[in-house]
């Protein structure tokens, strides 16, 4: 008797595999910094998230994921209780004042409600979420009518459908809830939360629209959690970093001089280039880099691309050094990374597949 396995109960044994493994290597967390909760989101198993919270790990935040109770398919409201005393317990065991919360789809409701209802305003930092549907999503709305108003029991379902008696209760006054920090990252071809933007908030929040960074970036809703372009979003989010949710730019192309001979100048010596490249998303690979003679803040890297037409081509990047070697780290250490190069109106951007 011949016995089949379904290509998605290999990839989850895979990722199942990689995530005990990568778990094995990671570095202690950083002292001073705010303990990570990953919150889940609707029946999405703790292993799910693992390549998120590795990435947080190697980072250096102590890193808990908080699996919805029922998989989510509860009360919302029931949920965010429960949040908020993982908040407590993570606080009990690390020491920390102050956690940081980053939600992935219903998760992003539950970590919001924790905070506006029941007291984790006062136990929460800052608040990433991840293709949240904070005005709802009309795919719960048709789940709802094709199931005669139950969606099969599944309370959670029915309270994210677009005006909710649940979500209207929590949109009602702002949306941020001072003095936490809220970040809103979604995509614009989001197949669950419809329309897309319903995941943007008001009210001072920053709301990222993945392919305003990155235009080629297909990223759908569970790609949020494991896209290392989205995750750089989320880094920059925790660490306080500011983040332009119309652009990347924060780059420039430079003269392949800069990478190759910096005895021939800074970067900031060189004159603008036109855009070596159209607009769009590339992967690279780091083949050099060095500090910028004249400038300790700027980081020179030379990268090749990977695919498409332009494959095999050199460019020279200078980048700040703050986002692509924290810490005063040696720029050679970057020598055989991975990363993405988007081009947004002539302006590089360079996140790196960490």
């Amino acid at each position: 008797m011949r016995h089949t396995i379904s290509i998605k109960a290999v990839m989850a044994a895979t990722l199942l595999i990689a995530a005990v493994v990568a778990t094995a290597c990671q570095p202690a967390p950083v002292p001073g910094r705010n303990p990570v909760i990953i919150v889940a989101g609707t029946f999405s198993p703790s292993f799910a998230n693992e390549i998120l919270a590795n990435r947080l790990r190697a980072d250096g935040y102590d890193t808990t994921i908080f699996e919805l109770p029922t998989l989510g398919a509860q009360d919302i409201s029931l949920t965010a209780q429960a949040l908020c005393s993982e908040i407590d317990a993570v606080q009990a065991k690390t020491g920390a004042t102050k956690v940081d919360l980053v939600g992935h789809s219903q998760g992003g409701l539950v970590a919001r409600d924790c905070v506006k209802n029941y007291g984790g305003n006062t136990k929460v930092d800052t608040l990433v979420m991840l293709g949240a549907p904070n005005y709802g999503t009309v795919l719960t709305n048709l789940l709802a009518a094709l199931t005669f108003g139950t969606c099969l029991g599944h309370t959670a379902c029915l309270q994210m459908a677009i005006d909710s008696p649940y979500l209207n209760a929590l949109n009602a006054g702002p949306d941020v809830i001072a003095p936490v920090k809220y970040v809103s990252i979604y995509s614009a071809i989001d197949e669950l939360v419809i329309p897309p933007s319903n995941a943007a908030l008001k009210d001072g929040a920053t709301n990222v629209e993945l392919q305003s960074q990155c235009p080629q970036r297909a990223i759908e809703h569970l790609g949020l959690i494991i896209d290392a372009t989205v995750y750089s979003g989320v880094e920059d989010a925790l660490a306080g970093r500011e983040i332009d949710p119309s652009s990347g730019g924060s780059c420039r192309f430079a003269p392949m001089s800069d990478a190759a001979d910096s005895t021939k100048g800074g970067a900031e010596d060189a004159p603008p280039d036109a855009a070596p490249l159209p607009d769009g998303s590339y992967d690279v690979f780091v083949i050099d880099a060095d500090q910028d003679p004249k400038d300790e803040r700027t980081v020179v890297i030379e990268v090749t691309l990977l695919d498409g037409e332009h494959k095999g081509e050199v460019l020279a990047l200078g980048c700040p050094a703050s986002e692509l070697v924290p810490g005063g780290a040696d720029p050679i250490e970057l020598l055989g990374e991975t990363g993405v190069l988007a081009v947004v109106d002539g302006a590089p951007r360079f996140q790196l597949d960490r």
